[in-house]
Parts: C-alpha cells; sequence; structure tokens
C-alpha cells in the first residue's frame, strides 16, 4: 500500500510513426519499468493496419489511437496528453525508437515530487546502448536556435549534477500534466522540429522550472545524424524559429532577434539560388511566406502565451535558459556545451 501511495500515476504518450519494428521493443522496456501505477497511449501515424493489429493483439493493456493523415509529432503530444487518466499526475513523453532503463522513471518523478517548481524534466539519453551522449536537454541561444547539451561526447561522469536546462529533448522527457496544460501544450502548427524547444520556452513562461537529472537513462535506438539540407526540414525549422520568438519573447527583447534572424533567412534565400541549391532556396522561400500568410494565427497564439501563459517576465529567466551567443555559430556553442 506504502510503495503504491509513494508512486504517483503516470502516463506514457508513445509517438508513432510507421515504425512497428520499433515500437515493440520500446514498449517492452516501458512494461519493464521498476514502477507499479503507469498506463500507455500510443498515439499512431500511417501505420499499415495488419501490423497494428499485432501490436495490439501483443500489448492489450496499451490504448492505441490511429491516424490515416499524419496530424505532426507535435499535436500528437497534444493528441496523447488529452487522453491520459485523470489520475495522472505526471506524463512521459517518448518517440518509439526510444528504449528505458528499468529505473528510468524514478528519479524523474522524486524530482518532480521533491521540486513543485519542476514542470519538465529528462535524463541521460544515449546514442543506442553506447556510452555516447545523444542529449542532455537544450540551452537556447538569442534567436532561439538550441545547444543540445553534450551530444556527441563520451559520458566520463563529467555531467553528474542536477541543472537547468531551457527546454527538454522531444525524443523522450516527463512534464507535470498540469505544467503541460498551463504552458499551452505543443504547438501543433509547427508540426515537426522546433516544438521541443518552444514547449519548453512556454513552460518557463508558465513559471515552472525545466531540468536535467543524470539519474535517468534511455536510450535512442535509431537516433541519427539529421540531413540538416532536407528540404522538409529546412522550412519548418525555418517557419517554426520565426514563429517561437514572435510567440514568446516580450516584445522589448524579441525585436532586435526577431529582426536579425528575419534577415539572415531572407539572406540565406539568395545565397541558396545563387548557388544553385534551388530546393533549399525554396523550401526556405516558401517558410518565409508561410509566415506572413499565417502571421494572423501566430499573433493570435502570441496574445495567448503573453496574456495566459506568462506568469515571469524575460529577465527573470532568460539568463538561466539561454547560452550568450554573442557571435558564436551554433556549432561553436554546442562544442561549449559538450
Amino acid at each position: 500500500m506504502n510503495r503504491m501511495a509513494n508512486h504517483p500515476k503516470v502516463s506514457f504518450v508513445v509517438v508513432n510513426f510507421k515504425g512497428v519494428h520499433l515500437l515493440s521493443k520500446c514498449l517492452e522496456s516501458i512494461f519493464g519499468l521498476n514502477y507499479p501505477k503507469l498506463e500507455v497511449i500510443v498515439v499512431d501515424s500511417l501505420t499499415n493496419s495488419e501490423d497494428l493489429d499485432a501490436i495490439k493483439i501483443a500489448y492489450p493493456q496499451v490504448e492505441f489511437i490511429h491516424f490515416e493523415v499524419d496530424p505532426g509529432a507535435a499535436e500528437a503530444h497534444n493528441v496523447g496528453a488529452r487522453l491520459a487518466s485523470s489520475d495522472s499526475k505526471y506524463l512521459v513523453f517518448m518517440d518509439n525508437d526510444i528504449e528505458l532503463d528499468p529505473n528510468f522513471l524514478d528519479p524523474l518523478v522524486k524530482l518532480m515530487q521533491k521540486d513543485p517548481s519542476c514542470g519538465q524534466a529528462q535524463g541521460k539519453i544515449y546514442f543506442g546502448k553506447s556510452a555516447v551522449f545523444d542529449s542532455l536537454g537544450h540551452l537556447m541561444g538569442r534567436h532561439g536556435y538550441a545547444a543540445n547539451i553534450g551530444a556527441g561526447a563520451v559520458d566520463r561522469g563529467q555531467f553528474e549534477e542536477i541543472r537547468e536546462i531551457s527546454s527538454a529533448r522531444g525524443a523522450c522527457f516527463i512534464a507535470r500534466k498540469d505544467a503541460y496544460f498551463k504552458a499551452g501544450g505543443y504547438d501543433g502548427s509547427f508540426f515537426i522540429y522546433v516544438d521541443d524547444i518552444d514547449f519548453g520556452w512556454r513552460v518557463w513562461l508558465a513559471g515552472y522550472r525545466v531540468m536535467y537529472t543524470p539519474r535517468s537513462i534511455s536510450y535512442h535506438l535509431s537516433s541519427a545524424t539529421v540531413n540538416r539540407l532536407s528540404p522538409k526540414l529546412v522550412f519548418h525549422r525555418t517557419k517554426n524559429f520565426i514563429a517561437m520568438l514572435i510567440k514568446n519573447y516580450s516584445f522589448s527583447k524579441g525585436v532586435r532577434p526577431m529582426v536579425e534572424l528575419l534577415i539572415t533567412d531572407v539572406g540565406s534565400v539568395f545565397r541558396n539560388f545563387t548557388k544553385k541549391r534551388l530546393d533549399i532556396g525554396f523550401a526556405k522561400l516558401r517558410a518565409l511566406l508561410k509566415i506572413l500568410t499565417s502571421f494572423r494565427s501566430i499573433y493570435s497564439e502570441r496574445l495567448k502565451t503573453q496574456r495566459c501563459i506568462r506568469k515571469i517576465p524575460d529577465k527573470t529567466i532568460l539568463s538561466r535558459i539561454m547560452f550568450v551567443n554573442k557571435g558564436l555559430s551554433i556549432d561553436k556553442i554546442k562544442k561549449a556545451l559538450s
């Protein structure tokens, strides 16, 4: 009885996109946790019905939500969060290519229980089963670009302190359920990319903290170097970074980085056309046009963030969640943090 009382219920939301070959191992690791009170929700997109049926039979205790049209990873988080049991206190979000150490959950729940100001947290995420870090969380630069702390570094015991971060890596993190909804959840219009950075920023604006703890361990089994010249990635990243700055900065703090980012992106369009990288140039151009055509809805989200979510001023949090990149490239920031 005491064991159950000391372990509040946790809802796991697994985002699955055509990934049945990965999903079974992911679910197996969840049900192998040393934790007594949990539920699992899989938000699936575009998986073949026969493959999905086989997984459902193997895991009858899992709630599956299937979409024939991809809602995007960002909105999939919200779908899962809304389906979580009313008596769940915490939400764990995972990609389907994550496997968990059996003791993954206890350190995160204990951190949350001990510190009510902690709204979101993550532990160590390794590349596969190696000792190389995939992520220990993010710190932002002024323009929203996030340094992935520890990425590519070998674990030599150099990250053993609990610390504040700007946002947790979307691949695997825990959130206080109340904080998730108070921060507005994920922005579904982001679809993919930058959505985790944006959400973490709003968790801070809502008056919570985002933390890293070294005691929780997970493994990103299919994580690989992202093709940064993919037109799809370029389109969403360009669009979402601009939208994030519009929404989350106060006016006085946001004007300069916003103007600088826009100038950089416009210049990038011309540079890519000049270098005959037409697919990337058009992806950037489409992103900028999307910002113009969607500005009304983005500004509406800004009003919601500034009037309903924001509880504390920028000056209170920016020094704690931003890596001040005075003239540094994102690659140099990453190197400095690893």
